[in-house]
């Protein structure tokens, strides 16, 4: 689990007003309807998403998943008709290495939820660009070479070795 403290979204019970107001009607006419509407409740009881500063954690009937958001390539808000009348969205979450896609159904809000993600992807990209930038190539060099290059560079400029002494010291260090 993430440190900190988590913002919960749950499926809107709007998500699902179409079936409710038919299990109601059963219900009213033909009894079964209960036994619908126990269902729909079940299903919006196990549909929670929990967003923290760097995981999203969510489960639904179907399947439970720990979501890095260092490993979000995009995230994008859909609407169905249904929904628009509640305000209600979906948000798509797609992954970058895998192409894998995840549906956070029925969230009221989804568009400033999916800016926000979109926010953090972006600073994590930047992030990645910047540590691979700042890896660099010090494969020329042994470990502990670096060091010892500037201090022979050091002697050189004082004029202590030789322009020889120098080159002969450099080509040793490229060969290991």
């Amino acid at each position: 689990m993430s440190s900190g403290k988590a913002v919960i979204y749950k499926t809107d019970r709007n998500h699902f007003s179409k079936e409710f107001r038919k299990a109601k009607w059963q219900t009213l006419f033909f009894g079964y309807g209960f036994i619908e509407l126990k269902r729909l409740n079940s299903i919006l009881e196990k549909r929670v998403y929990r967003i923290y500063d760097d995981v999203i954690e969510f489960s639904n009937e179907h399947e439970s998943a720990r979501i890095e958001i260092s490993e979000i390539e995009k995230v994008v808000t859909e609407t169905a008709e249904h929904q628009r009348e509640h305000g209600l969205a979906d948000l798509i979450i797609t992954m970058r290495e895998t192409g894998k896609t995840y549906r956070l159904e029925g969230i009221k809000h989804a568009d400033a939820l999916e800016e926000v993600l979109s926010l953090a992807i972006r600073a994590e990209n930047e992030q990645r660009k910047m540590r691979e930038k700042s890896k660099g190539d010090y494969t020329e060099y042994k470990l502990g070479g670096l060091e010892h290059m500037n201090s022979l560079v050091g002697l050189w400029q004082q004029g202590m070795i030789s322009d020889e002494d120098f080159e002969r010291e450099k080509q040793k260090f490229k060969k290991e």
